[in-house]
């Protein structure tokens, strides 16, 4: 049986609202060493990997452009988080 278009469409709007990315301010970022995404609005909404160094009281990211993993990187007003995304399964 084929669901009709009217039926599925609420369905479909509860899904995407589900899997939508979750940003929050990143005053409110996790500071425990896991790795989260962080977009930069002010570097046209750039999405680089980061986490807190607890040694050092500082973020970290993998965006060179920005200081890279050896260098602090410090996040501003506006700047936003989410945790990371589960990895994909893989079928073996």
């Amino acid at each position: 049986m084929r669901i009709k278009s009217m039926e599925r469409a609420p369905r479909i709007e509860y899904v995407r609202a589900d899997l939508a990315p979750q940003w929050q301010d990143i005053a409110t970022a996790p500071k425990d060493g896991q790795m989260i995404l962080v977009c930069l609005p002010r570097i046209g909404m750039l999405i680089v990997r980061a986490s807190w160094n607890r040694v050092h009281g500082y973020w970290v990211n993998d965006y060179e452009g920005e200081g890279g993993i050896s260098r602090p990187t410090f996040y501003h007003a506006g700047d936003l988080w989410q945790p990371m995304p589960a990895p994909p399964e893989t079928s073996t």
